[in-house]
């Protein structure tokens, strides 16, 4: 009995999460903190598996200061349309934690409706952001649904 309630009731709405899911890669090809720049020969790639919030992740040394970066994808259903939003939030490690320096608001990614290969030189849409405190980063990114 328990078996045939799982396939009649929820294997539906299990099957559909994974058809409706997001695959996608963020590439960090620079960074620039305090008039230095850390440059990533390939980048450094953030994947994704679907929405949500990536651990903060190490992405290597200036000089002797660690950084990382976090990133979040948020899918927003406002009215009839369906988008999905990328933020990155970049840190260095203060003796054994991690301290905020810069974040980059949520902006809008196009999703490909098409999986595709994807290589590591660029092949998605461009961002180099910088803030007002001489913080700035390079990267490219692209998504897919699964």
């Amino acid at each position: 009995m328990k078996i045939i309630f799982f396939f009649i009731f929820i294997s539906p709405f299990y099957l559909n999460a994974q058809i409706s899911g997001i695959y996608g890669e963020v590439h960090l090809e620079s960074i620039i903190f305090k008039g230095d720049t850390l440059t990533f020969n390939p980048p450094k790639t953030i994947v994704f598996n679907n929405t949500g919030k990536t651990n903060i992740i190490s992405v290597g040394k200036l000089k002797l200061i660690e950084l990382a970066v976090q990133c979040e994808l948020l899918k927003s259903k406002i009215g009839q349309s369906e988008y999905y939003m990328l933020g990155k939030c970049f840190y260095i490690k203060n003796q054994k934690d991690w301290k905020e320096i810069s974040r980059f608001d949520h902006h809008k990614v196009d999703i490909e409706k098409e999986a595709f290969e994807i290589g590591n030189d660029f092949q998605g849409i461009y961002a180099a952001e910088n803030d007002l405190n001489g913080f700035g980063v390079g990267s490219w990114y692209v998504f897919f649904k699964k």
